[in-house]
């Protein structure tokens, strides 16, 4: 099976290192989606496929690591799709609550505040956080949403565990500063 993201892709050896890398892992992509996901054939198929559309973003750094190494990433990158599609999925349960729905929109003025100044920091974080630099975003992801350990990342990264703390530290410091940036303007 060809990969038809494959297709937008320039050089003819990235092409097939992506088609092999698909070939090689899709089926325990599909597996490793199911123990998050459930038994969807389907929907594990959809997250695998989309889990290895977005490598094509990070092909030049999977060219570089071992296989061992590709199959960490991999795995951080898909438990990460799965858990993306899961939370999309819930959203669209929630939303077609019963007629009790109704009776959630009546709480304190307070927490409607609250909640909406929560949202605006999040999309604030979001927004930023989409222009951080791959790599940055990639530690913060592995370290904080999947939970990896320092050793976990820095064999992925190919760098000493003890300087994993300090150099996603480094990638939150960035995150940082450009959202307080963006909240003095």
């Amino acid at each position: 099976m060809v990969l038809f993201s494959a297709i937008t892709i320039e050089k003819p050896e990235d092409k097939v290192f992506i088609e092999e890398l698909y070939i090689k892992y899709i089926a325990w992509l599909r597996f490793r989606a199911s123990k998050i996901i459930g038994n969807d054939s389907e929907a594990c198929a959809d997250v695998a496929h989309d889990c290895m559309v977005n490598m094509i973003k990070h092909i030049d750094m999977l060219k570089t690591l071992s296989e061992n190494k590709q199959r960490a990433y991999l795995a951080a990158a898909i438990d990460n799709t799965a858990l993306n599609y899961s939370m999309k999925s819930s959203k669209v349960e929630i939303t077609h609550k019963t007629e009790s729905a109704e009776l959630d929109f009546i709480i304190d003025s307070n927490d409607m505040e609250s909640e909406v100044e929560k949202k605006m920091e999040l999309e604030a974080v979001r927004e930023k956080f989409d222009l951080l630099p791959d790599r940055d975003k990639d530690l913060i992801v592995l370290k904080y949403e999947l939970e990896m350990s320092d050793e976990q990342i820095g064999e992925i990264f190919d760098i000493k565990k003890d300087s994993v703390r300090m150099t996603v530290r480094r990638s939150i410091q960035k995150l940082a500063k450009m959202i307080n940036k963006g909240a003095k303007q």
